[in-house]
């Protein structure tokens, strides 16, 4: 970004870019002002006017709409803990659970209460399934599941937790564009 090669006007526009995608991880905001001022340095020969220079930057787009263009392709890994944390009970048992709480607590998008909500109830959920299962037999959770009220809150808890995860995912995303 301080590159003397790059027009006054390119260097303004990156120093923003840095600042709107601050709330990304270090990595990839690294990554996509590397892209931009790579573009620039094609786009932009030394000798542009500073008129010409502002047209170019103008068809680039805001760096803020670039940083949220950004900050919504990397929701995917919150996506995925979402999908993993809520299907983990009847796809890959354990181990679905396991790689999505990974996910969520190396995610920067959840604060430290969203990741404890995500772990805590559909852990709860998983857990005494299992363990009546593992004490009582397979019959026992045969008939714990078909009790109607107690099948409703086992489905429900971690349905209803991947929906509060992927709203306060949404939510911060929408509050870095």
């Amino acid at each position: 970004m301080n590159d003397p090669s790059l027009h006054p006007l390119s260097r303004d526009y990156l120093v923003r870019l840095q600042k709107a995608a601050r709330r990304l991880p270090r990595t990839r905001r690294k990554e996509l002002v590397e892209e931009v001022e790579a573009h620039l340095r094609e786009a932009l020969p030394v000798n542009l006017s500073e008129a010409e220079t502002r047209e170019v930057l103008k068809r680039l787009g805001e760096p803020e709409q670039i940083a949220a263009e950004a900050s919504t392709r990397d929701l995917m890994p919150e996506r995925i803990a979402v999908f993993l944390l809520l299907s983990s009970g009847i796809i890959l048992p354990g181990l679905g659970w396991i790689a999505g709480l990974v996910l969520l607590w190396r995610s920067r998008t959840w604060s430290q209460r969203d990741k404890l909500i995500g772990t805590i109830v559909p852990g709860t959920v998983y857990v005494t399934v299992l363990t009546v299962w593992l004490v009582d037999g397979s019959e026992r959770v045969r008939d714990l599941l078909g009790n109607g009220p107690i099948l409703a809150i086992l489905i429900a808890l971690p349905v209803l937790t991947a929906v509060y995860l992927w709203r306060s995912a949404s939510r911060v995303a929408a509050a870095d564009a």
